[in-house]
């Protein structure tokens, strides 16, 4: 079987293992990369959160002061009606 040369399985199989270095460097830089965006999205979540719960709390539901509170802005009134006021 043996040639002398190098036994023409083992060649094979270190083809083989070869191939399968690089593909599993390739799926490792991938997963990196792919925790990398997770932990840069689980911060952007845990943020826009933070501020939701911030932004929904007034005086009415949480122990702030109400000059703390976020004033609305006056709403625009409703143009006059075409009747005329009083009976």
């Amino acid at each position: 079987m043996s040639t002398g040369n190098g036994c023409l399985d083992c060649e094979r199989w270190e083809r083989r293992f070869a191939e399968l270095e690089r593909k599993f460097d390739a799926v490792v830089k991938q997963l990196d990369e792919t925790t990398a965006k997770l932990n840069e999205t689980s911060a952007k979540l845990d943020e826009v959160t933070a501020k939701l719960a911030a932004a929904t709390k007034d005086s009415s539901n949480s122990s702030m002061s109400p000059s703390s509170d976020i004033v609305k802005p006056i709403r625009p009134r409703k143009p006059a009606g075409k009747r005329k006021k009083g009976g």
